[in-house]
């Protein structure tokens, strides 16, 4: 007896794609144009934030450099304020130096006149006293060294005064020498007559205030 061929079995209901092609493939155009508006979308949005994360790191680099920048400039008005007070106290301490350095050969003037005064002759007058200080002290001795040098002019009636004179200021308190210089006649018993002199350093009063020493 011959074997019957087994019937064909389907599996569920036959299903026919009756879509046309051109609507099909508009269809996955518009899929794939969704799929590139979120491509594009998200790459807007990582972009959006790159751009403000660059911007949030520059805003924070300038209000830094803006703080840096205001403590150099506060720093700069410090030094310059610093400078300034240096530059003074330095000023000041010049000052002191050449102060000091111009009263060293210092001497005062009346004590210098009443020394002069004090050992005249009866008779003869001091008319005009002229001097130049000396060196600053070098020496550990103030009366060895010259510390002030110039013409004394006396007049006076009798012509044997300027020798008189000369040796008087000879053994005044620190005179180093005297000696005589010119003589004139004014009139028929007035005398003018000169005497060049120097005194040592103890005469140096280190102190310009004092009777108008300069």
């Amino acid at each position: 007896m011959a074997r019957q061929a087994a019937p064909l079995a389907l599996a569920g209901v036959p299903r026919v794609d009756l879509m046309p092609r051109i609507e099909r493939e508009s269809r996955a155009r518009v899929v794939l144009t969704r799929r590139w508006a979120v491509l594009i979308g998200a790459a807007a949005v990582v972009t959006v934030l790159v751009i403000a994360g660059a911007f949030g790191l520059r805003v924070a680099a300038e209000a830094q450099l803006a703080a840096e920048q205001a403590r150099t400039t506060a720093l700069l008005t410090e030094i310059a304020e610093y400078s300034a007070v240096s530059t003074a106290i330095s000023d000041a301490q010049t000052l002191d130096a050449l102060r000091a350095g111009a009263r060293v050969n210092d001497f005062a003037w009346g004590p210098l006149v009443a020394t002069i005064t004090g050992v005249l002759p009866e008779g003869v007058t001091l008319a005009s006293v002229v001097l130049t200080p000396g060196a600053p002290p070098v020496g550990d001795d103030p009366t060895v060294e010259v510390g002030a040098r110039g013409d004394l002019t006396f007049t006076t009636k009798n012509l044997a005064d300027q020798a008189a004179t000369v040796a008087a200021l000879l053994g005044a308190e620190g005179v180093l020498s005297a000696d005589a210089g010119s003589l004139t006649l004014s009139g028929d018993t007035d005398y003018t007559f000169t005497a060049t002199i120097a005194f040592d350093q103890s005469i140096y009063t280190g102190d310009p205030a004092q009777d108008g020493g300069n």
